[in-house]
């Protein structure tokens, strides 16, 4: 057996001389006994077809290759001799040259481009990438580099781990449990090897619907976007970077940064990007913006940059992974992308212009998201065609949100009352639809309300923007416009705790709540202090100004005679408040609540204007 095997190998290898594909054989034994013996038998022969399949894709791509590289670049031949060698430039660049991308920061000689990501530049990227494209590309069949696709012995080794297991991606296009997902006849701008179906595959079935974007005359963004890959290359390596991205976050914590397909596709883009912002008079304005967005906005570097901040959720939302928050909340958008994206819709004619469908809605959410994580007001205006016009409910749940009509005039003004409000009855939908009593028929026109208020909220004018007299007390409107922004981080929109926005978010409460010690307004309004100093506490979850929010609610909560939590949690109801997403972190703060007053007792006199 061992001798037969041996002779099967030879052959193959002759077989490459010889100029034919390889073809090596495997024996097994097919009179076998035993269950383990059975599935070693299928293992065999699995790894043996899927191998033979992938030799011959590599040995007609290798015998292809120069072919097609020649036809490329005649196809794009500029008719010019100057613009001869402006192409020649980008396509000839050595992947080290160290004079590739070094331009003035200028819109027009696209220098942006420079922050391929937070700690290098494309130069270093390139000539990283070098070896990688060359011995753990779509182009070989030899990596050992765990990427995540095909069958590399990391990952055989991997699916023998039962903890990898939920790492895993699901069946691939290119299995058995995949067939029909992949259409034979069409093919891709670039050809890229097998894995690509996987991530095209994903995007379709996976990402882009988890977008939630209405369809527009029968269209739907999956088949609108999915058309762009096959048509044009620099939104084929665009999309499919995302994929890639948006794949090693689903596998995390085991996020590979030096994925070569990752990397790959995200150099392609911006070589193409490079070549068409020379010629902006031609630029498809919306495959560009839609190139952008995608390498703006999955900088997995940054991601795991900010895994020093708080790894568990302080709270419970029910709607943390709708629109893929938890994977595009927990990365930083790169300012130099988001900033020449922001010229390009401009100079298409704003959201409302662009014609590719679900894009304009995509790059609304990007910047609601950009300004939620930034704390900073929404750069476009909300789409018109997102504006929700459903009346509010009329019958609220005991006595949720009813305290806010208190403070209009006084700490609020007549449009923050309005947005709190929205915020209220969003709260009513979510609690009724996780209760069973009225589930959400329609989630697309949910998401849209839910950001069009997430919108509102963000654009709300600081205390210092307000006119004169329009409030009486500064620091209360900045304290609750803070308090409904954490609300809405931890319930509404949700974002996830490794981007650092309960850190953030509870050391600006606490510094304003600190600054206003001596306004009088916290004696008018104590049990509104008490729900800001809730929310706050539980957002400082494993930060160092959890102690203060602790301090502070002992003392007021025994100036209230507030003994118990179901006590304290029926106060905060009054305001904004969804216990299933509450309840659990509020509870675990008022133990520490509770040993602070039994062991160190209170001091009234720390409290804000006592």
């Amino acid at each position: 057996m061992h001798n037969d095997r041996a002779h099967a190998v030879d052959n193959g290898a002759a077989s490459e001389v010889s100029g034919r594909p390889p073809f090596n054989l495997e024996f097994v034994n097919m009179n076998v006994a035993s269950k383990a013996e059975k599935q070693m038998n299928k293992k065999v022969i699995r790894s043996m077809a899927m191998r033979s399949y992938r030799q011959k894709q590599q040995f007609q791509r290798t015998k292809d290759e120069e072919a097609k590289i020649r036809n490329r670049a005649r196809a794009v031949q500029p008719r010019s001799e100057s613009k001869r060698g402006n192409h020649s430039e980008a396509h000839s660049q050595r992947p080290g040259s160290s004079h590739a991308w070094t331009s003035e920061v200028d819109f027009s000689d696209i220098s942006w481009l420079e922050s391929a990501s937070p700690s290098s530049n494309l130069s270093d990227i390139d000539s990283g990438c070098e070896a990688s494209l060359r011995s753990a590309s779509p182009y070989s069949h030899h990596s050992d580099v765990d990427s995540g696709f095909g069958e590399s012995p990391n990952q055989r080794n991997a699916l023998r781990d039962p903890r990898s297991r939920d790492f895993a991606p699901v069946a691939s296009p290119i299995t058995l449990l995949g067939a029909g997902r992949i259409d034979p006849f069409r093919t891709s701008s670039s050809d890229t090897g097998p894995y690509i179906h996987e991530l095209i595959d994903h995007s379709v079935t996976t990402i882009w619907p988890g977008f939630r974007v209405r369809g527009d005359q029968g269209k739907e963004l999956p088949s609108a976007w999915l058309a762009k890959t096959y048509q044009i290359p620099i939104a084929m390596h665009a999309l499919l970077f995302g994929a890639a991205v948006h794949m090693d976050i689903l596998r995390r914590p085991r996020i590979n940064l030096d994925n070569p397909i990752r990397l790959y596709h995200k150099v392609q883009t911006m070589k193409l990007l490079k070549e068409e912002l020379r010629r902006p008079e031609k630029m498809p304005l919306d495959d560009i913006i839609l190139s952008i967005l995608a390498l703006g906005t999955n900088e997995v570097e940054t991601m795991v940059k900010n895994t020093s901040h708080q790894t568990r959720s302080p709270f419970n939302s029910p709607l943390s992974s709708a629109q893929w928050l938890d994977v595009y909340g927990s990365m930083s958008s790169v300012p130099a992308h988001v900033i020449a994206m922001r010229s390009l819709v401009g100079r298409r004619g704003g959201l409302e212009s662009i014609k590719l469908h679900g894009l304009a809605e995509v790059l609304s959410l990007s910047d609601i998201l950009g300004s939620t994580q930034h704390m900073c007001k929404p750069y476009w205006p909300l789409l018109r065609r997102a504006i929700a016009n459903d009346a509010p409910h009329s019958v609220l749940p005991r006595n949720l949100g009813q305290a806010f009509q208190t403070l209009v005039s006084f700490g609020i003004n007549i449009n923050a009352a309005n947005v709190l409000q929205s915020m209220v009855d969003l709260t009513f939908i979510i609690d009724s639809h996780c209760r069973g009593i009225n589930p959400i028929s329609d989630l697309q026109v949910f998401i849209e309300k839910r950001n069009a208020i997430q919108h509102s909220l963000m654009s709300l004018p600081t205390g210092d923007e307000l006119e004169c007299g329009e409030i009486s007390s500064v620091c209360l409107h900045e304290s609750i416009r803070h308090a409904a922004i954490i609300y809405s981080v931890a319930v509404t929109f949700p974002l996830p705790p490794v981007s650092g926005i309960f850190r953030k978010l509870a050391g600006r409460l606490k510094d304003i709540l600190e600054k206003s010690k001596l306004d009088p307004c916290w004696q008018l309004y104590p049990k509104t202090l008490l729900w800001m100093l809730i929310l706050g506490g539980i957002a400082a979850l494993e930060t160092t100004d959890r102690a203060w929010y602790v301090r502070n609610l002992a003392a007021l909560s025994s100036a209230l005679n507030l003994a118990e939590w179901k006590d304290v949690a029926e106060e905060a109801e009054n305001y904004l408040w969804l216990e299933s997403a509450c309840d659990a972190g509020g509870s675990s703060l008022w133990d520490e609540v509770t040993n602070e007053r039994l062991l160190d007792g209170v001091d009234i006199t720390e409290l804000p204007g006592f």
